[in-house]
């Protein structure tokens, strides 16, 4: 459970530097914040796996940066600290999304308790998340005959993969008629939402997945990866569609931007991965069906 980022915001400096301290000792990787008005930005640059803030903050409470997080990363994990909260507050929180609550003044035990409880459930959301992102990917494989083609079917995954990891644009780079996997060939055959502006995407990136076959992830400030753990500013994400051992075509994924979402956080990474492995199986499955209707029309 080691590794996991937290943002500990609260406008005590005594709180914030007992909490980083005692979250760095248990192996978190942990930021303090004293500003409650810096965190939304901050936030919006890098992911983090929970937030634990105090309710009662100047300028910016608890529950207005838990609605804020949620906004822009609805996968975070909240916990909430309170001295002096009321049940109003708690029915707010749980309402918002509170995945937790602290009261003060709490043991160093109590903390790292509460934090690995609500890491816990997060882990539990994660699986939940994924199995209702693939239900309905299934029951669209088991509808290609009724299907209106092989866009058609595209398209419905890109908006179940839109939706699932919060990106601003998706899409699905796919060879002309006849051509070879080549940058030149490639066109954006399903693109979503379809009102969206050209792909912010460097080209050196679509270069680098076509010559190594192998995913890239791109950082908010340009730099091209090709392992995206223990990155918290991955704004970009290119993965190859592999069929039959040969690379098909790159589903795209962009975040950030002008929009009010932050970088994608390690869950939406792991839906995205998942989820171009089985966008390559319906392509596969979709020009099998085709070639055995084709075969049915000649015999």
């Amino acid at each position: 459970m080691a590794n996991e980022r937290i943002l500990v915001v609260d406008d005590e400096k005594g709180v914030v530097r007992s909490c980083v301290r005692i979250l760095e000792r248990e192996g978190f990787v942990a930021l303090g914040k004293t500003d409650s008005p810096s965190a939304p930005e901050l936030l919006k640059q890098e992911t983090f796996d929970l937030l634990l803030t105090d309710i009662k903050m100047p300028k910016i409470d608890g529950l207005e940066l838990l609605k804020i997080a949620k906004e822009i990363d609805p996968h975070i994990t909240v916990v909430l600290i309170t001295g002096y909260g009321t049940m109003e507050d708690a029915i707010n929180a749980i309402r918002l999304g509170a995945q937790g609550f602290l009261m003060k003044p709490f043991e160093p035990e109590e903390l790292i308790a509460t934090v690995k409880d609500s890491l816990a459930r997060r882990t539990l959301v994660r699986d939940s998340l994924r199995l209702q992102t693939l239900l309905p990917l299934l029951e669209i494989n088991q509808i290609l005959q009724v299907s209106g083609g092989e866009i058609f079917l595209v398209r419905r995954i890109l908006e179940i993969t839109q939706r699932a990891i919060g990106a601003t644009r998706i899409a699905w780079l796919n060879p002309k008629p006849e051509g070879l996997i080549e940058e030149q060939n490639l066109i954006e055959t399903a693109v979503v939402p379809k009102n969206q502006l050209s792909s912010q995407l460097p080209n050196e990136a679509i270069s680098t997945v076509l010559a190594t076959s192998r995913p890239v992830w791109v950082l908010a400030d340009g730099t091209l990866t090709d392992n995206s753990s223990g990155h918290p500013n991955i704004v970009g994400a290119l993965l190859p569609l592999i069929v039959k051992g040969q690379m098909t075509g790159i589903l795209t994924a962009e975040t950030g931007g002008k929009s009010q979402t932050g970088p994608f956080g390690q869950i939406s990474l792991d839906l995205l991965s998942v989820l171009a492995g089985q966008l390559a199986i319906i392509i596969e499955n979709v020009q099998l069906f085709q070639q055995t209707e084709t075969l049915r029309a000649f015999n």
